[in-house]
C-alpha cells in the first residue's frame, strides 16, 4: 500500500501533520531559539520533544551521550600560524625553519583536531529515541532522524554554499605543504643555491589562509529552523500521523530519533544501536533542511536508490540523485548499515543552511509537506518490500 492510499482523504490529514510540524518548530524557537550543542537549551528543546511524543509513541527512551567536537576557533588559529609562518620564511637565514615549525603546527592542528580527544570541546548531550511497534509482526525497521541543536554560523557557507568552503579547507591544506616543502628544501639546501626571494611566492597562499580563519562566526548562533528543526520534526511526524490516524505500519518498527549534538549524536546513536538492531533488517533515514520544494535530494549508502525514487514518485516530489550538497558526518561514519539521506536546500536562490537568516520567517510550508509526503511514502514501501 502507498501511503496516499492509507486514509481517503491522505492530503488533509498530511497538511494537519504538516501544521504539527511548523507548530513546534515555532514553538521550539520561541522557547529556545539558541541551543549549542551540550546546553541548558539544547537540554529543553530535547525535553520538549521527549514530552511531545510520549502522547504518540509505544515508548520513548532518553539516551545521555557525550560527544567531543572541534572547537569553532580551531580554523582561525591554525589560519594565524599559517599566515605568521609565511611572513617568517620571507626573512632569510635560520628564520625559515621557524616558518616550516609554525606552518607543520598548523597542519598538524588540523589534524589532531579531528582524531585527538584533548583539542576538542566535551559536551553533554542526549538523543531522544521513539519507537511504534508493527501492528502485525514485528519483521523490519525503519528508523528517521533529525537534530535538534542550533549550529553557530558557517560564513563560508552562507556565502557560496559549500564551494568556499571547499576552497578554503583544500586550499589551506594544499598552501601548508607547499610551504613547508619549500622551507625545508631551503634550510638543507645551500643557500646560495636558493634565493630567499623566492620565498615571496608563499605570499599568494595568504588570501586562502585568511579566507580559512573566517570559516566559522563563533559569536552568531541560528535558530536552525529549516537546517535542523524540519527535519527533526519531520522524523516525528512520520510517527504522530500514524498514530494520530489510528494507523500503524503492518511489519515495520517505526522508530524516530531527535539527535543531540548534530551529527556527533547521531553517530553516537548508530554506534550503540546498530548491534542492537542487527536482529532484523534496518534502514537509517536521515532528513535534513527542508527548504525548498523544488531541491529535493538523496544520497545512499550500503542500499540502492530504487526504495526513495519509487517513494518521490508516489509522493510527487522530484529528487535528484548525488546531488546532496549538504555534509553528512552520519552517513560517512557509518560502516555496514543501510541509510538514505534526504536534503532540500536551496542553494541557488535563498540558501539559509548554517547561516542567520535560518529563522521561523524563512520556513516553506509546501517543502515541509513535500518532505513529510516522502518520509511516509518511503516508510510505506519499506514495510510492503523492503530493500
Amino acid at each position: 500500500m502507498r501511503a496516499n492510499e492509507s486514509l481517503p482523504n491522505y492530503d488533509s490529514k498530511v497538511r494537519e501533520s504538516t501544521n504539527f510540524i511548523i507548530k513546534n518548530i515555532k514553538q521550539v524557537c520561541k522557547d529556545t531559539p539558541e541551543r549549542r550543542a551540550g546546553t541548558e537549551e539544547e537540554a529543553k528543546a530535547q525535553q520538549y520533544v521527549k514530552d511531545t511524543m510520549e502522547k504518540f509513541a509505544d515508548s520513548v527512551e532518553t539516551q545521555e551521550i557525550t560527544v567531543k567536537s572541534a572547537k569553532p576557533s580551531t580554523p582561525l588559529l591554525q589560519g594565524i600560524f599559517a599566515v605568521i609562518s609565511v611572513a617568517f620564511s620571507c626573512v632569510a637565514g635560520f628564520i625559515p625553519a621557524i616558518s616550516v615549525y609554525l606552518i607543520a603546527s598548523s597542519v598538524l592542528a588540523m589534524g589532531i583536531s579531528a582524531f585527538l580527544g584533548f583539542l576538542k570541546a566535551t559536551k553533554h548531550s542526549s538523543n531522544i529515541i521513539c519507537v511504534k511497534n508493527a501492528s502485525d509482526k514485528n519483521e523490519r525497521r525503519i528508523v528517521f532522524l533529525g537534530n535538534i541543536n542550533s549550529p553557530i554560523e558557517r560564513k563560508l557557507l552562507r556565502i557560496s554554499g559549500n564551494t568556499l568552503e571547499k576552497v578554503a579547507f583544500f586550499g589551506f591544506l594544499t598552501g601548508c605543504i607547499l610551504c613547508m616543502v619549500y622551507d625545508a628544501f631551503y634550510i638543507i639546501a645551500e643557500k646560495n643555491t636558493v634565493s630567499p626571494f623566492i620565498g615571496l611566492f608563499q605570499l599568494i597562499f595568504i588570501p586562502v589562509f585568511i579566507l580559512y580563519m573566517n570559516f566559522y562566526n563563533p559569536k552568531q548562533d541560528i535558530q536552525g529552523a529549516n537546517g535542523n528543526l524540519t527535519g527533526t520534526f519531520d522524523s516525528m511526524a512520520v510517527m504522530q500521523y500514524l498514530t494520530y490516524n489510528s494507523l500503524s505500519l503492518k511489519n515495520t518498527v517505526l522508530v524516530s530519533v531527535s539527535c543531540g549534538a548534530g551529527a556527533y549524536g547521531a553517530r553516537e546513536f548508530v554506534k550503540k544501536y546498530s548491534s542492537q538492531y542487527s536482529d532484523m533488517p534496518t534502514l537509517f533515514v536521515s532528513v535534513d533542511c527542508l527548504q525548498s520544494d523544488k531541491c529535493f535530494a538523496f544520497s545512499v549508502i550500503n542500499t540502492g536508490s530504487d526504495i526513495i525514487e519509487s517513494a518521490a514518485e508516489n509522493a510527487g516530489v522530484i529528487i535528484s540523485n548525488g546531488k546532496d550538497n549538504l555534509s553528512s558526518s552520519l552517513l560517512s561514519g557509518m560502516k555496514n548499515e543501510k541509510a538514505i539521506r534526504i536534503s532540500a536546500a536551496d542553494e541557488k536562490e535563498n540558501f539559509v543552511y548554517a547561516a542567520r537568516e535560518d529563522t521561523v520567517t524563512s520556513i516553506s510550508p509546501s517543502a515541509i509537506e513535500a518532505g513529510l509526503k516522502l518520509s511516509l511514502e518511503t516508510a510505506y514501501l519499506f514495510d510492503e518490500k523492503g530493500i
